[in-house]
């Protein structure tokens, strides 16, 4: 994927055009001490280029201005550069999001520390979920919020010595039955099992409002109730990290 930087790319422009500013003073025939200036620019300006992901403009810059010898193959070869990114960033869409959806973008620790280090295997769908929601992607943004409920479950289903099982109606009975057998050894639920047994019941909810839907084509989301969810979510997985943690001696 190309990563265009925006300020990089204005600066770019911006260097173009100082430098024809500066060459258009210059004589005829450029002095040593003017082509170690030119030498230095297209140096300079190559790097920029690399950054935007402009190959052959890079290429382009070093070999025509190391070789201009005149103001007038200077003035010519910044025309021939500019040409050239017209050409390589013709039919190339760049999409940033709105300024409201900006605190959503390429986040890495969107939900928080404590989530960070309680679910590690769910930082990379909390990235995506954030993305996916500031670019226009509502339902992309939804399954990965998913994915990440799927890490909260897993951990519950671990500490409650919970077998791997193939989907969340699976895990969720297995967590039942666990949660049943120890009420009934011991004949009162810890604060501990009550806190899990809530967490079973929340994971439920997802399970039938938002997972199993998501995963049929016919439902999609708008961006207000996608980030609704996101924000559940969120409030959701910080309340798992106060008790649950997929490290196991947590």
């Amino acid at each position: 994927m190309l990563e265009l930087d925006a300020r990089k790319f204005l600066t770019s422009v911006h260097f173009l055009i100082d430098m024809e500013l500066k060459t258009r003073h210059l004589q005829q025939y450029l002095s040593d001490a003017e082509k170690v200036e030119i030498s230095k620019f297209a140096d300079r300006m190559s790097l920029e280029f690399k950054s935007l992901g402009l190959g052959t403009t890079e290429k382009l810059c070093v070999n025509l201005f190391n070789s201009a010898k005149t103001q007038k193959q200077i003035s010519e070869n910044i025309r021939n550069v500019f040409n050239s990114m017209a050409i390589e960033l013709d039919g190339k869409k760049f999409y940033a999001p709105y300024s409201n959806m900006e605190g959503y973008f390429q986040q890495h620790a969107l939900f928080g520390k404590d989530v960070f280090i309680a679910f590690p295997s769910a930082a990379n769908d909390i990235y995506e979920a954030g993305c996916c929601l500031a670019l226009d992607r509502q339902t992309a943004c939804v399954m990965h919020l998913m994915r990440v409920c799927e890490c909260g479950l897993k951990a519950l289903a671990a500490k409650l010595r919970v077998a791997d099982q193939n989907d969340w109606g699976a895990y969720l009975r297995k967590i039942d039955e666990a949660l049943s057998s120890s009420i009934k050894t011991s004949g009162a639920r810890t604060d501990a099992e009550k806190f899990y047994s809530e967490a079973a019941a929340s994971f439920d909810f997802v399970r039938r409002a938002w997972r199993n839907p998501t995963l049929h084509v016919e439902r999609t989301y708008s961006t207000e109730r996608a980030e609704e969810i996101l924000q559940s979510v969120r409030s959701f997985m910080r309340h798992l990290a106060t008790m649950i943690s997929e490290n196991p001696s947590a």
